[in-house]
């Protein structure tokens, strides 16, 4: 395979809008003016990011456009170099989108699904890959030195390799690629992760609700984000000292876990997870009496699921260093009162907004209403928005909307939408696109017995009909992709056909359908992993004809 030729799966699971918004703001990129990110480095160059555009612009001149996996990764190198105090004078920024130099290496980006290629690798070449996954920026790279294919460029300024130590592991209930756990396969209350193991992937034991008490070893440095995420059972976990990097709140959901940290790149104190400098809170706890909250000053930013499912707290104060909340923080917080000091927030009807007022970061679950009228001036509702908002009968989009990120009416099982918007259009009460070749959100009160796609229809948004308990049948007609968790917790759904135009099935796009028994696909459609996870459906493939 060419390098160029890349995997699509990682474009697959992009959402380029909303998504690259979170990479930017990974990257410490922050909205100082309306839908435009910058960053300031200590050798004096300065990146601006117009995200209307997705143009990148250093100092002042326009380097290159973010619109495909590698370019994202061409990005978080760039960022990772200045970070270390590298020099534009130290690389070279090629017109392709696939390329740069750097100290006389000839770096070639790929998506991170792909496959380093050993062919035609030179003594200078280098191949790098990097993603976003649960709030985990990660980077690997491979280069030929003396028929050994090294990782570790880009980890100091002296630009030394590390080699990466290679182990055996005597461990059935693992999945372990290198040195990394990708699977847990096992039903152990106590689970013990074997030493040598240096990073969990992602969600690795999502929804595990066998697991009691987890032992991580002394070699872990990435612990993943989400990684315990549902696991109602947890009670014990350890972080140990070698810990360096956390995603998205690796506890979300555990209600009874008890953390010893041991890691010095984090504090946990008054029931809080914090990195070392505070600036970042990630975590706190269920379980607890207090009732109120005040986040410290300094907390620069609130990371994805902090509060979720923190259903004691009555008030939670914001601090005025706050600058980025990430994903609608306070999900399942079913009566809160937010106290504002932060001055990039407004608050307004229990509709938490940007500063400028362009974006919806999030609604609090207690908020009740027959029409909410969102204010003129939004571009964007952020993903998860409307997570489990029970209480709004009807949602008034304004003609300045011109994106939804995913899953944001989840669980709002009584919503009606009306768009004034010209990009989203409202048919029988189902959300679509502007010319209808997306389906955004079908309403779970409407989903009931067997439903028809419209012909038009080409994907399928991730949620959009998560929840809807009450469908048996669907005909997907000309559906090509299917999202993520698209058809979660369909409960009645019972069986389903992926004609030859299903080309994707997103991740835990049919997860907990309880009643499905039957999917038949072509071969060659590509499945996400998870898909379907606690779904008791046999899987047919369909031999090409």
């Amino acid at each position: 395979m060419s390098w160029r030729n890349v995997a699509k799966l990682s474009d697959l699971r992009l959402s380029k809008n909303m998504k690259y918004t979170a990479l930017y703001v990974a990257m410490r990129f922050f909205e100082h003016e309306p839908d435009v990110f910058e960053k300031d480095y200590s050798n004096g160059t300065y990146i601006r990011i117009e995200s209307n555009t997705q143009s990148v612009f250093i100092n002042e001149k326009k380097s290159f456009e973010l619109d495909t996996h590698e370019s994202f990764v061409k990005l978080e190198c760039v960022n990772r170099l200045l970070m270390l105090g590298f020099t534009l004078s130290d690389f070279k920024l090629n017109t392709s989108e696939y390329e740069m130099t750097f100290k006389g290496y000839n770096i070639k980006f790929i998506a991170w699904d792909d496959t380093f290629i050993v062919d035609g690798l030179t003594d200078k070449s280098v191949f790098y890959k990097s993603r976003l996954a649960s709030g985990v920026l990660e980077y690997k790279c491979k280069i030929k030195n003396d028929d050994i294919y090294d990782y570790g460029l880009f980890e100091s300024k002296e630009t030394s390799l590390r080699k990466q130590i290679q182990c055996n592991y005597d461990a059935p209930d693992f999945v372990i690629e290198e040195n990394r756990v990708m699977k847990y396969i096992g039903k152990s209350k106590k689970v013990i992760v074997p030493e040598g193991i240096e990073e969990l992937e992602s969600s690795l034991f999502w929804d595990n609700q066998y697991i009691e008490e987890v032992v991580l070893p002394s070699t872990l440095v990435n612990m993943g984000g989400d990684t315990f995420y549902n696991c109602k059972n947890l009670r014990k976990i350890n972080i140990p000292s070698s810990v360096i990097l956390m995603g998205n709140n690796p506890f979300a959901g555990c209600p009874l876990i008890e953390i010893d940290n041991q890691s010095t790149a984090y504090v946990y104190e008054n029931e809080a997870l914090y990195t070392a400098d505070r600036k970042q809170m990630i975590y706190c706890s269920i379980k607890g009496y207090k009732k109120e909250f005040i986040v410290p000053e300094g907390v620069f930013v609130i990371c994805k699921h902090t509060f979720f499912l923190c259903d004691r707290f009555e008030k939670i104060t914001l601090p005025s260093s706050l600058e980025r909340m990430e994903n609608n923080p306070f999900s399942g917080c079913s009566k809160l009162e937010l106290i504002n000091n932060s001055k990039s927030y407004f608050i307004k009807d229990d509709v938490i907004y940007n500063v400028f007022k362009t974006a919806v970061i999030g609604a609090l679950n207690k908020i009740t209403s027959n029409r909410l009228e969102l204010l003129e001036g939004i571009k964007t509702i952020n993903r998860n928005s409307f997570w489990n908002c029970k209480g709004i009968k009807t949602i008034v989009f304004p003609e300045s909307l011109n994106d939804i990120g995913y899953n944001p009416f989840v669980g709002c099982s009584n919503i009606h939408f009306e768009s004034h918007s010209p990009y989203y259009k409202v048919v029988d009460d189902v959300l679509y696109n502007k010319d209808m070749s997306k389906l955004v959100c079908y309403p779970t009160w409407k989903a009931i017995g067997n439903i028809s796609i419209p012909d038009s229809v080409i994907t399928l948004e991730r949620g959009a009909f998560s929840g809807c308990s009450e469908m048996t049948r669907i005909n997907l007609n000309n559906v090509n992709i299917i999202n993520k968790s698209c058809f979660t917790n369909c409960t009645s759904l019972e069986e389903l056909y992926c004609s030859d135009l299903i080309t994707y099935i997103g991740e835990w796009a049919f997860a907990y359908c309880q009643s499905l028994k039957n999917v038949s696909v072509k071969d060659g459609t590509i499945i996400d992993n998870n898909a379907f996870s606690n779904c008791p459906s046999t899987i047919e493939i369909r031999k090409n004809k």
